[in-house]
């Protein structure tokens, strides 16, 4: 009796390391969202617009009425307002996680590895009825953990490592500049 006690017990351990192994596997080959992923909760308000980012799901109000909200396979992980075109209206910028990634091809965009989450940054017009997209991010390449614009038109990503990148619209897209 007691071997067959050790026996299950044993088995039962083995179940449980070769469990928490494939979660680790899954986390670290992008299966999963990172742990280290910090969530942000925000309540942001700008020309008419009240924009909300709860539980990793943003919501965009006008005139109290729900006009947009982000896709449920889109993770919102941070959300700023911004001028970074310098036209004189707001941006609705996005940090966020999804599944799959752009080729490196501009304009030609095929998208690949649907399987696996890769931090994005979405970036929307605020004119409209509701928000509009502006330009659309593939993979950034780097681990930023929140977004801000000190000055309102340059990007300022807090990364992963400590360190800081500062990034400008250059019409289509970003470019670092510091």
């Amino acid at each position: 009796m007691k071997k067959k006690m050790r026996l299950l017990i044993g088995a039962a351990l083995l179940l449980i390391g070769i469990g928490i192994s494939a979660i680790a596997l899954l986390k670290h080959k992008g299966f999963l969202l990172p742990e280290y992923v910090t969530w942000q909760e925000r309540e942001l308000s700008s020309d008419g617009f009240d924009i909300i980012l709860s539980k990793k799901h943003l919501k965009v109000y006008k005139n109290s009425n729900l006009v947009w909200e982000s896709d449920p396979s889109v993770k919102v992980q941070d959300v700023i307002l911004t001028d970074v075109d310098r036209n004189g209206m707001t941006e609705m910028t996005l940090l966020c996680w999804k599944k799959g990634r752009f080729g490196r091809s501009k304009p030609f965009f095929e998208e690949d590895d649907t399987s696996v989450y890769s931090e994005h940054i979405y970036l929307y017009d605020l004119f409209d009825e509701k928000p509009s997209p502006k330009w659309m991010a593939s993979d950034i390449g780097a681990i930023v953990l929140t977004l801000e614009s000190p000055n309102g038109y340059i990007l300022l990503t807090h990364e992963k490592d400590g360190g800081t990148s500062e990034w400008q619209w250059n019409g289509w897209g970003f470019t670092k500049v510091k």
